[in-house]
């Protein structure tokens, strides 16, 4: 084998390892994001969830107009913080679902076409566990429960 063809090689693998990386990051950075929208969005209907219970607590006989009006307030804020980290939660978990299925789909085309089935579920099998476990969070939603 010739020198020019040797340089070819190694430059394409170089080329395919660096693609590589960039798609496995590109997953790992939408994994991290959905994790800290979810966390915002946990955040975010905690202060909700205690704004309204500070409004109940108010005692009609002692509270004055404007304890009321600062807790009415409290909540209209906190649904908005609630309702803009759900959209983030949502935008999150959309980006996630599509990293999942363009790995799989990449991984589905990688498959050499002479490729046996055993071979082929062999191949794709981590990106179907993958895109599995994705659609399960997406469906599943937040887990605000810590």
């Amino acid at each position: 084998m010739s020198r020019t063809w040797i340089y070819v090689l190694v430059a394409a693998g170089v080329v395919a390892a660096i693609a590589i990386g960039l798609i496995g990051n590109h997953g790992r950075d939408s994994s991290r994001r959905a994790a800290r929208a979810e966390s915002s969005f946990c955040s975010d209907l905690s202060a909700y969830r205690s704004s309204i219970a500070s409004l109940i607590a108010l005692n009609p006989t002692s509270a004055s107009k404007s304890d009321y009006e600062d807790a009415v307030n409290d909540i209209e804020s906190d649904w908005d913080a609630v309702q803009s980290s759900a959209a983030d939660v949502a935008s999150a978990t959309r980006s996630e679902l599509e990293d999942a299925w363009n790995t799989f789909q990449s991984s589905v085309q990688d498959v050499p076409s002479d490729a046996s089935a055993g071979e082929a579920l062999s191949d794709i099998r981590s990106a179907a566990d993958t895109l599995r476990a994705s659609a399960r969070s997406a469906l599943s939603g937040p887990d605000c429960s810590s």
